[in-house]
């Protein structure tokens, strides 16, 4: 449907000509002098977009015009363009005093008047939906702030929160913003600042509180905050707020902590390793849960699946001819649960069972072992094996994926977080930021942003070796962890990959264009390397599409 022009002039050529402008792209309505358009208002007040005004005309003249439109408050609701000419008998001063918009002058061009045109009805459209998002906002607001001091008054003594997604603010309960350190109005709780971490683990709590719906809005949330000085695992029973019955808007969430654990990094790495003693008091909880429990020796390349009798006595530690060969496993998942130091998690068939699968690394006496735990997930229910290998498959398949990014087929962020990476040699993180990718959504629309999400993967992925890794972290950022890689090499790599993303076209966006802003830092891995090369990849944003590595004080930049 088109917008709706009013043309109030007294001049035939005038009103042609203006027509014959805009006649493609708007509805026009004439009007011949300033009464008939006092009327014309009148009656067609909610669905006329812009007036065009002579300010000279012989009945009554454009100061007369909105003198009136100002008496009854329609210049708030429609915009004015006045024409004008190079004799103006009155002041154009007084005509924006009275609330014009905008100004076009005799003889009329047309690129011009175009122009002008758009982007005054652009801009009071957008003020109009504006204006009533804002009265639906401020009711929605009412609404949460009545959820939010009914909510608190419950959990004044509790560490709770409520996040307003239309505000982007979040809200501490008395309790919460003091062990946690924080103000109780916490304004763009996602936005990059001092307190990442609590950005970070907002945001996993927002993509929960989406996936729900209006019916089943609650959710529980598990992760580490910093409470009272300490690293603490807070277990989170949350809510989402759904507000309106029918296409229901999602406004935000809240939530309390109803149990809080100590949670020490070292002792979560250590967790692992284990003397004789300890080791068998673990087997003995373990087997109480578990249908099958074997030890691997990877450097011997000899198992045992251990019995009752076996944790019993404990003898099997010290006579290897109890121990077989370890042909008959599968060598590729505790490999990898070995050379990672972590745990690999997958499902099997066995005897025409599904089982699910736990291989963890482990030390007993300093020395190291990949340990196998078997649960049995299903029961005979299935007619013939081919259904089960066929369930198998599915779900190995689906385990495998889960580290995988969708869109840029890149690993995700999980495949970091779950410490799947073997950390003793990497010598170098390297974070990439794409620059003012937001404007390309907004300009190019979300299609053009993932395609070039993915042809940024695509370049990165290519212009490094197969080693190392290649990481989507989150939104815009890539992450990539080089192994052994000298550092001269490292250089020359990083300047490398930020020119040829400067080179990525895409045919069916032609004027989109990249750039991205690299940090790394080089160095032996520890938790400290990821936050250098992050700080430093925030150095390179300050300048755009450069390259800052380690400690340098100077950008890097071809």
């Amino acid at each position: 449907m088109k917008n709706k022009i009013l043309i109030v002039d007294d001049s035939q050529v005038n009103r042609q000509s203006l027509a014959d402008i805009l006649r493609e792209d708007y509805e026009i309505v004439f009007a011949n002098n300033s009464t008939e358009a006092i009327s014309l208002v009148k009656n067609n007040l909610s669905s006329l977009s812009l007036i065009i005004l002579n300010w000279m005309m012989a009945e009554m003249n454009g100061i007369e015009v909105l003198s009136s439109m100002n008496k009854y408050h329609w210049i708030d609701k429609i915009p004015v363009i006045i024409i004008v000419t190079q004799n103006l008998q009155y002041p154009i001063e007084h005509a924006y005093e009275l609330g014009i918009s905008d100004v076009i002058s005799l003889p009329f061009h047309e690129d011009i008047v175009r122009k002008r045109i758009s982007n005054i009805v652009s801009l009071y459209s957008q003020k109009t939906y504006l204006k009533n998002m804002k009265t639906e906002q401020l009711s929605d607001q009412l609404d949460i702030e009545k959820i939010k001091n009914n909510f608190f008054f419950e959990k004044q003594n509790q560490l709770a929160f409520i996040y307003d997604n239309q505000l982007d603010i979040m809200f501490l309960s008395q309790d919460a913003s003091q062990r946690l350190e924080l103000p109780e109005i916490v304004a763009h709780p996602m936005a990059r600042d001092s307190h990442n971490r609590l950005k970070v683990r907002l945001t996993k709590m927002i993509q929960l509180a989406q996936q729900t719906n209006q019916t089943n809005p609650s959710f529980e949330y598990e992760d580490i905050f910093i409470i009272d000085g300490k690293d603490l695992l807070c277990h989170f029973q949350c809510r989402a707020i759904w507000l309106g019955e029918e296409n229901a808007r999602f406004i935000g969430l809240m939530g309390f902590i109803d149990k809080e654990e100590l949670f020490d990094d070292e002792q979560f790495q250590n967790i692992s390793k284990f003397d004789l003693l300890h080791f068998q008091h673990f087997l003995i909880e373990f087997q109480k849960i578990f249908d099958q429990i074997s030890l691997i020796d990877v450097q011997t390349q000899r198992y045992i699946s251990l019995t009752n009798e076996d944790i019993e006595n404990m003898y099997f530690m010290e006579h290897q001819d109890l121990w077989q060969d370890i042909s008959m496993f599968d060598s590729k998942r505790y490999k990898k649960a070995y050379e990672h130091q972590s745990k690999v998690i997958h499902f099997d068939f066995q005897s025409r069972y599904i089982y699910y699968v736990i291989d963890q690394y482990i030390e007993v006496n300093d020395d190291p072992y990949v340990i196998e735990y078997n649960l049995k997930m299903h029961e005979h229910i299935l007619k013939s094996d081919k259904q089960y290998r066929k369930m198998v498959k599915t779900l190995n398949y689906m385990q495998e994926n889960i580290y995988m990014d969708g869109l840029t087929e890149v690993y995700n962020r999980r495949y970091l977080e779950d410490d799947l990476i073997k950390k003793e040699d990497i010598t170098a993180i390297a974070m990439i930021d794409l620059d003012h990718f937001k404007d390309i959504n907004d300009c190019f629309g979300h299609l053009a942003g993932d395609r070039a999400l993915q042809e940024t993967a695509k370049t990165i992925k290519k212009s490094v070796r197969e080693k190392d890794a290649v990481i989507r972290y989150g939104g815009d950022e890539f992450i990539i962890l080089f192994y052994q890689i000298p550092k001269h090499i490292l250089d020359e790599r990083l300047n490398s990959i930020r020119q040829e993303i400067t080179e990525i076209k895409i045919k069916t966006y032609p004027d989109l264009k990249l750039t991205c802003s690299i940090g790394c830092a080089y160095g032996k891995y520890d938790h400290q390397l990821l936050k250098l090369a992050d700080k430093r990849m925030y150095q390179a944003k300050e300048k755009r599409n450069c390259v800052v590595i380690d400690d340098k004080e100077e950008l890097v930049k071809v």
